[in-house]
């Protein structure tokens, strides 16, 4: 006899603590290094992936708090870049900044 389990088609939404993707993370460190100075658009549910499921208005409140703390270097494994960071909605627009010495440093193809 089988057990009779409850089947749902999705799974509900983490309830307090969640955790950032390391491999995701690490992802969009490669695409923010690869351009930098050019803002990416990140869904917080990119990095977070816990958090699918749960209200708008808390993912935008998540996105605003991830935002800053990108922009005060406060996040890990991010905090070893000077990232700028600004939340629209559920995203995060977020870029690498870089100094044209550094980008000439780093090997990038840099106009005088």
């Amino acid at each position: 006899m089988l057990p009779n389990f409850e089947f749902v088609d999705t799974v509900p939404p983490v309830r307090g603590r969640t955790y950032i993707d390391g491999a995701r993370a690490q992802d969009t460190i490669d695409a923010l290094v690869e351009f930098p100075n050019r803002w990416a658009c990140v869904p917080i549910t990119f990095l977070y992936p816990d958090l699918e499921g749960i209200s708008e208005q808390k993912l935008k409140s998540r996105a605003r708090s991830i935002a800053g703390r990108l922009q005060r270097r406060d996040l890990k494994p991010f905090n070893d870049y000077r990232i700028e960071a600004k939340s629209r909605d559920t995203n995060v627009y977020m870029r690498v900044v870089m100094s044209r010495r550094e980008m000439r440093d780093a090997g990038y193809d840099v106009e005088n």
